[in-house]
């Protein structure tokens, strides 16, 4: 009993020391907050608004990524759940600045359900990060 008391406590007191700011960054205000799997030392954002995203036509969005360590890279793709099939294009990357990157062309060819996906590579692993959006 004595020895699962004794882990637990340093357990506790490390993340009761970790600070508060313990990611590189905030996301900024009024982007969509992606949804990731259960790693809370990433958070992720994109820029772009559904409502303005139009069929057939390309557009970009800008992605915040606020992470402990340094995010190498990341993908984007969109696919259509429903349908199982994605985008006739591969979005080109850019980073623009520690934490932001741009996907430029992304093109939902039709309406419906699509699924924007990312990964975040950190120390070579990738960290899942995923948004659903309604395109009409």
């Amino acid at each position: 009993m004595t020895a699962w008391w004794a882990r637990f406590g340093v357990g506790l007191i490390t993340v009761l020391l970790m600070p508060r700011t313990a990611l590189a960054c905030e996301l900024p205000t009024g982007w969509t907050s992606m949804k990731s799997e259960a790693d809370a030392s990433m958070r992720a954002a994109l820029s772009q608004a559904e409502a303005s995203i139009q069929v057939g036509q390309p557009f970009a969005i800008d992605i915040a990524v606020c992470a402990l360590g340094t995010v190498e890279a990341i993908k984007v793709d969109a696919m259509m759940p429903r349908h199982r099939h994605g985008m006739n294009y591969t979005p080109k990357i850019t980073r623009v600045s520690s934490n932001r990157f741009r996907a430029d062309p992304l093109l939902f060819h039709m309406p419906g359900l699509w699924r924007i996906t990312m990964k975040a590579y950190r120390a070579g692993k990738p960290v899942h990060f995923s948004l659903d959006m309604s395109v009409k």
